[in-house]
C-alpha cells in the first residue's frame, strides 16, 4: 500500500511533535508531504526531512491556514490515495487500511466529525478543495466541517488515531470507538 498512499501533514512551530512523528513513522515506506504553514519559531528545512518525505513551505503567516496548507499538500500529491492528518495525531496500524476495498467517491474517517481522513486524491480535487474564505469557527461552523459535508463520510475502523503525546496540550489516545458522534 505504501506506493499508492501519501500522508499529508500540516506543521506550525511544533518541532517536538514533528520529531516524534518522524520517529513513529521511521520504518514506513509511505510518501509524506509536510507543509510548514509559515512557522516562525521552528521552521522546517529540507535537512529535517527523511528520504521519502517532501517539504512544502508557506512563507507568509496568514493565521488559521490549516486548510490552505492542506490544499497545497493535495496539489502536490502524486499517489491515487491521500491520508490527511494533523500533526497532533498518529495513525495506529496504518498497514491495516486496504485501499483496494475503498470507494473512490467517499471520505473515510475515524468518525463523522473528525478531520483526519483517507480520500481518493482526484475526488478531493473534484469536491473543490477546502474553502479558504475565513469562516474559521464562526457561528459554530468550521472550514473543515464545510468541506466534510460535501461528500458521504464512512467510518473506517482501521483508522485509529493516537494523540501525538509530544504535542503541547495533548489529551492522550483516541481510538475510533472512543470518539463520540
Amino acid at each position: 500500500m505504501g506506493s499508492n498512499l501519501t500522508i499529508g501533514i500540516t506543521y506550525y512551530n511544533q518541532i517536538e511533535a514533528f520529531n516524534h512523528l518522524k520517529e513513529y513513522y521511521k520504518d514506513s515506506n509511505y510518501k509524506f508531504i509536510i507543509c510548514d504553514d509559515a512557522s516562525f519559531t521552528h521552521p522546517l528545512t529540507e535537512k529535517d526531512m527523511p528520504d521519502n518525505w517532501s517539504l512544502l513551505t508557506i512563507e507568509k503567516d496568514i493565521g488559521f491556514n490549516n486548510e490552505g496548507a492542506r490544499n497545497l499538500i493535495m496539489d502536490n500529491v502524486q499517489t491515487e490515495w491521500s491520508l490527511l492528518v494533523d500533526l497532533d495525531y498518529l495513525i495506529e496500524d496504518i498497514d491495516k487500511i486496504n485501499l483496494d476495498e475503498l470507494e473512490t467517491d467517499k471520505i473515510y474517517s475515524a468518525s463523522i466529525n473528525h478531520n483526519q481522513f483517507v480520500i481518493h486524491t482526484e475526488f478531493f480535487k473534484k469536491l473543490g478543495k477546502y474553502p479558504t474564505t475565513g469562516i474559521h469557527r464562526i457561528y459554530g461552523k468550521t472550514v473543515d466541517n464545510e468541506f466534510l459535508r460535501k461528500a458521504e463520510i464512512k467510518i473506517l475502523p482501521e483508522l485509529s488515531l493516537i494523540n501525538n503525546s509530544k504535542y503541547p496540550g495533548s489529551i492522550g489516545s483516541i481510538k475510533n470507538d472512543e470518539i463520540k458522534i
